[in-house]
């Protein structure tokens, strides 16, 4: 079965690469991103089958919406937010 493409955007560098090799192990291709803009930028150029999102500078659930808002990435696929609030 081939893998299948995710971006996973973590501005913690240690969760990021945690997250990035225990998806990697479950058959994911992991694209990592550190922040929201970087996250924008890729959603623009890719397909991808999911988003995880966890950010601290700016909680999950902001980018989230600024996600679903914009026309460009309005179509995006399943996100999970995962957030501490």
């Amino acid at each position: 079965m081939p893998s299948r493409p995710i971006l996973l955007v973590e501005d913690d560098w240690t969760l990021r690469e945690l997250y990035r090799l225990a998806l990697s192990l479950s058959d994911f291709t992991v694209f990592a991103c550190e922040d929201g803009a970087q996250a924008i930028r890729y959603l623009d150029q890719e397909n991808l089958d999911l988003v995880v999102l966890n950010l601290t500078r700016v909680p999950g659930t902001v980018m989230y919406d600024e996600l679903r808002a914009r026309s460009q990435t309005g179509s995006i696929p399943p996100v999970i937010v995962l957030t501490d609030l």
